[in-house]
């Protein structure tokens, strides 16, 4: 029996240019905390709350990939 798959087609790149370059600010940003995480002791407290931040900044990350990936064609 022959499976059965979504076919979801991405929008062309032209139409979601703006989501495209917000998703790569988050990126930039991610990589930024990751190393300013990187360079300061274990359990300070700036650490720690860089990595809360890390966090959330990763969550809305992959929201918006979804949310992207999920548009419908017009």
């Amino acid at each position: 029996m022959p499976r059965v798959t979504a076919n979801i087609a991405a929008p062309p790149p032209l139409l979601v240019w703006e989501e495209r370059r917000h998703i790569d600010r988050m990126l930039a940003e991610r990589e930024e905390l990751r190393q300013r995480i990187a360079r300061l002791p274990l359990h300070c407290h700036r650490r720690i709350v860089l990595q809360a931040r890390l966090e959330q900044l990763t969550l809305q990350l992959v929201a918006a990939e979804v949310a992207l990936n999920a548009r419908p064609l017009p």
